[in-house]
This record gives structure tokens, sequence and C-alpha cells, in this order.
């Protein structure tokens, strides 16, 4: 027999969410983890009553882990409800290419997150049919090869991105025109920040330009200690705002004082750029826990559905 429940719908619902973010905060702190909670926080609430029983798969399926094209489609959806219900879309380990894909119905979508082959040069095959026309903000991993073409088909495919997050194995250079894993010279900051709009990479920052809504960048990316940059994140400590420079170029090529002033100078006063950007900030980590956490990643995928 259905037990009584005085409380409104809406007031369950926060309190399930309250649930699930107290025990994900205990059970998830060792890095930007899964996308989605383990269903074993939902179990128990989806069996305590009807109305709780929806409710726990409401929360459930706001994230919605997908490997398949056919994954996204009405008749191998388990729920007619889910493409309501969904809020974040993962694309998980994802090689082939999607023209197919269809993201019809997903109204509320308000996060895409794609987790990149280790074996991707990019852009990423998967990419290339998606147009998300929705307010969102995306959220890249893996990143192989992130040359400026990946900034491209990412402001082709979200021509209203507001909020964007990549984590990757290496960094453009702006001077030698590659692809790099950072150096520096030890100490290295956790992370430096720019507030005006700067800080990123002049082909990023033209790629992106397009982009009217961009408000957020955040970069993660493993380095190395082995460098002879020194970079800081206090006051002073960042003087070249350095934006992805491999330390070979800097070392060679800042050795001439009357080109160095003139690149930072170039970089303080970029013009091409997304209008609304505010803010760039640079996360590191150590190379080897940089790849470690990609391999949890590959662990964490292994429940999600």
């Amino acid at each position: 027999m259905e037990p009584n429940c005085s409380l409104p719908p809406e007031l369950l619902r926060e309190i399930i969410s309250f649930h699930i973010f107290q025990n994900i905060t205990l059970v998830d702190t060792k890095h930007v983890g899964s996308s989605k909670p383990s269903w074993q926080l939902f179990s128990s609430l989806s069996l305590a009553s009807k109305i709780l029983r929806t409710l726990a798969l409401e929360a459930w399926f706001a994230t919605l882990c997908v490997r398949r094209s056919e994954d996204l489609l009405d008749e191998f959806m388990p729920f007619p409800e889910i493409k309501t219900w969904t809020r974040e879309i993962h694309f998980m380990q994802w090689t082939e290419d999607s023209r197919s894909w269809s993201l019809e119905g997903f109204t509320r979508v308000k996060k895409i997150r794609i987790d990149c082959s280790k074996t991707d040069i990019v852009p990423p095959k998967f990419l290339s049919g998606l147009v998300i026309s929705n307010d969102i903000e995306v959220e890249i991993r893996n990143l192989y090869w992130p040359s400026p073409l990946v900034a491209q088909c990412i402001s082709r495919i979200f021509p209203k991105l507001k909020v964007l997050r990549l984590r990757q194995a290496r960094t453009w250079c702006g001077l030698c025109h590659t692809c790099c894993v950072p150096e520096f010279h030890h100490p290295v900051p956790k992370s430096i920040r720019y507030e005006d709009g700067t800080g990123l990479p002049a082909h990023y920052a033209l790629a992106f330009s397009s982009l009217a809504h961009l408000e957020t960048i955040h970069i993660m990316v493993g380095v190395l200690e082995s460098g002879k940059t020194t970079l800081g994140s206090g006051k002073g400590q960042n003087p070249n705002l350095w934006s992805g420079e491999c330390d070979r170029c800097m070392e060679i090529m800042y050795e001439d004082e009357t080109f160095k002033r003139e690149w930072v100078a170039k970089k303080q006063n970029v013009t091409v750029k997304p209008p609304m950007l505010s803010t760039v900030e640079w996360s590191f980590l150590p190379k080897e826990e940089f790849e470690s956490s990609v391999l949890s990643d590959d662990d964490d995928e292994e429940e999600d559905v």
C-alpha cells in the first residue's frame, strides 16, 4: 500500500538533491571524477514509495551517459520522461563519426561533457555532426592534441556556449604553432587566472571570437617541473602573461628583449576575442597525476547509464 506523503514534490526533490550532494562529496573527492553518482544512492529511495521512485529516477537521469548514437533515440529510452529529466549529457570515450546523432527533445540540457579517446587526434570525430543552440556549459576531457582546429570545432558546434572547461594533455604554443607539454621551473603554481579576457593563445581567442555568450574558460593541463621558465600566481610572478607557450620557445625567443616586450604587449592588448569573455583560468597538475586522473575517469565510467 502506498504510504501517505504530506510533503510537496518540490520539497521532496530538494531533499533528494541534498542527500545526493552530501553523499557524493563523501565518496568522490579524488578529482573531478564521475559525472553520474552511483545508483546505490538512489536505490533505497526508489523502493520507498511511488512518488519517491519517480523523483529518484528523475535525479538519476539528470545526467545521461551515452556511448552510441542509438542511446539518444526514443525507442531505446527505458523511460519516456528521460529527455525532460536530463540536464547533462555525458558522451563517454567516443571515437566513431556521429553525424547521425540527434539531441532533439533534450530541451533542458545545460551541460555537455565529452570524453575524448586517448588515441584521438582532434578535432574529435564524434563532434562533426552536432550543432547545439542551447545556452550551455561544455566540458571536454582528455584532449590529446588541442590545436586551434579544436577551438574552431567547438565554436561551430556550440554557438551559444557560456562556460568552457578543457582538460588536456598539452597546450598550444603561439610561438612555434605546435602542441607541447608545458614545462616550468619548480615550484609550479596550482593555477593562474586572468580577469580581463586575456590569457588565451591568440589562435584560440580568434577561433572563439564568434562566441557572443562565452564568459568563462577553465583549462586544466598536466605539467613537468623540468623547465627553465619560472611561473607564479602571485602579483608580479607572471610578468610575461603566460598563455600556453612552450619552455623551449620562451628560453630562446625571450632572450631578445625587444621581441619579448612586443609579444607581451600584443597579449595584453588583444582585440579579437569573445566579446563577453571575463575569466580565463589555467590549472596545473603534475603530468603523472594528470595521467592518473585520466585512467581514473575510465574506471568511473564502468557503471554509468
